[in-house]
């Protein structure tokens, strides 16, 4: 694909210049595979910053081309806001660079608007909340809620993204939590949806309690 009159060409660079592109307006975007949500997923920069890229069922582009997490390809597509935060729109597949890179994860001890869409770590996040994932074909919201500070942050999980055997691990996890009592280091890419801070539960998001560091979700 050549990009046509008008595209924002970005050099195949950042995920962070994307987001600062109006919406409407075609990126081109290179960037590392992960955290796929059903046909949608994270393009990730090395340094764990990274951009959502939305697509329908019918546009599975990770599975039409064999793409897997650490993969490096080169996305085109129209960049949009939902809920607060910029994403690709209906990303176009352009071609793979190379295979095998690993993201950063940004340690943390406070959470702000510059860390949406980071893969971040955070410790000490006290569980306020516990409800277990009780449908995987619905969205299953405030599964746990945890405070960073003074900051809350709920785990969402989402439609079609987990299996049973995931959900079941996930429910037995957060049965042993007792809620204002047990503190968590968590390890996940950070979202923002109307001004809440959410994680998108996934396998690859990684929970333990402290201080055993015994228990995870993975």
């Amino acid at each position: 694909e050549t990009p046509a009159a008008g595209d924002k060409f970005m050099a195949f660079e950042t995920e962070s210049q994307a987001k600062e592109v109006a919406d409407n307006q075609k990126v081109y975007v290179k960037g590392i595979v992960g955290g796929k949500y059903v046909s949608s997923f994270y393009l990730y920069e090395a340094d764990g910053d990274s951009i959502y890229v939305y697509n329908y069922d019918s546009n599975d582009i990770l599975t039409k081309n064999s793409l897997v997490d650490g993969d490096e390809v080169i996305i085109s597509g129209p960049i949009s806001t939902y809920g607060g935060q910029k994403q690709i729109n209906q990303g176009t597949f352009i071609s793979k660079v190379s295979s095998g890179n690993e993201v950063a994860v940004n340690k943390i001890t406070t959470i702000s608007a510059s860390n949406v869409c980071q893969l971040v770590s955070f410790e000490g996040a006290l569980v306020t909340s516990v409800s277990k994932v009780t449908s995987l074909t619905s969205n299953n919201y405030n599964a746990l809620n945890v405070k960073v500070g003074e900051t809350e942050v709920a785990f969402v999980a989402k439609k079609n993204t987990l299996t049973q055997p995931e959900a079941d691990a996930f429910n037995t996890l957060i049965s042993e939590f007792i809620p204002n009592l047990t503190t968590v280091t968590v390890t996940a890419t950070l979202t923002v949806y109307n001004n809440s801070y959410q994680i998108n539960l996934q396998p690859q998001t990684v929970i333990t309690e402290d201080p055993s560091m015994l228990k995870a979700f993975a």
